[in-house]
């Protein structure tokens, strides 16, 4: 499904809005890559510090393990915060 960037903002700014109803998050934290934009614009709208992360199951593009592993951890600013955490997989 293509997503044109102007329906990418609308996207985001509901999706901001939505959180910001019921949760007050302090850090906003992206799984990289596909969630590292969303959640930068997210927390740009939100007005809120957003840091990065990469947790994945692949290496070269080819599945490797049966479980994620985090391959670059959140840094120590978040620990003890509110954090939201955006990615693009969904269930």
């Amino acid at each position: 499904m293509e997503v044109s960037w102007e329906m990418f903002g609308e996207l985001s700014r509901a999706l901001a809005l939505k959180v910001a109803s019921g949760f007050d998050p302090e850090v906003v934290v992206g799984i990289a890559r596909a969630g590292a934009i969303p959640g930068a614009i997210v927390a740009s709208i939100l007005r809120r510090d957003f840091y990065s992360m990469s947790i994945s199951r692949k290496e070269a593009g080819e599945v490797v393990r049966a479980r994620p592993a985090v391959l670059s951890a959140a840094p120590p600013q978040v620990r003890g915060k509110r954090v939201l955490i955006v990615d693009e997989i969904t269930t």
